[in-house]
């Protein structure tokens, strides 16, 4: 099973898929790829958006290769982010993109969309230290929850959405959980 968790910048999504790769025995897996991460410090400074979608795109190209080899394995997946974080951000940024662009990609069993209030965001954010991609995108936000909100309500995808307000890791990750095994007994 590949199971992907999506959703802007400080939802909570690392933390919870480290604690449901624990829960169900999931190999966890973050984009972009571990190789990629030395270069990503430089294009978040310094790229332009279009090298800073062509950097991410070909990271997830990567990474769905490698997710694919571990489903090979017979393992199971819970990836942090995916092919939809880049579409929706670089599509945020101006960035010419279609859904399209990711169509051949191994594509997950289920997406869960992780959200949370404004406020909570950005506390999360502040506790943890902002990133150089956090200070350019938190201006964004509205943006990027629309966007978000609009590739989830359409049908292509079978995906859920799960509040992280007022709720601890492990009561979100509790419901994740839930949410795929009702989805593995679907398939």
């Amino acid at each position: 099973m590949f199971v992907v968790l999506e959703g802007i910048d400080g939802v909570g999504k690392s933390t919870v898929t480290r604690l449901v790769a624990e829960m169900l025995g999931f190999v966890p897996y973050a984009t972009p790829p571990k190789e990629y991460m030395e270069r990503r410090r430089e294009i978040d400074l310094n790229g332009s958006p279009q090298q800073k979608f062509t950097f991410f795109r070909d990271g997830v190209v990567v990474a769905a290769d490698e997710i694919r080899q571990l489903i090979s394995e017979g393992k199971s997946v819970v990836c942090d982010r995916y092919w939809m974080t880049t579409y929706v951000y670089h599509k945020v940024i101006g960035v010419q993109v279609a859904q399209s662009d990711f169509s051949s990609l191994l594509q997950p069993d289920l997406t869960v969309l992780l959200t949370a209030s404004p406020e909570h965001q950005l506390q999360r954010l502040i506790e943890r230290g902002m990133s150089i991609n956090d200070t350019q995108m938190v201006p964004k936000n509205l943006q990027l929850r629309q966007e978000y909100d609009e590739l989830f309500s359409q049908e292509l995808f079978i995906n859920k959405s799960v509040s992280t307000d007022n709720r601890t890791a492990k009561q979100v990750a509790s419901q994740v959980v839930r949410a795929i095994r009702l989805h593995s007994k679907l398939l």
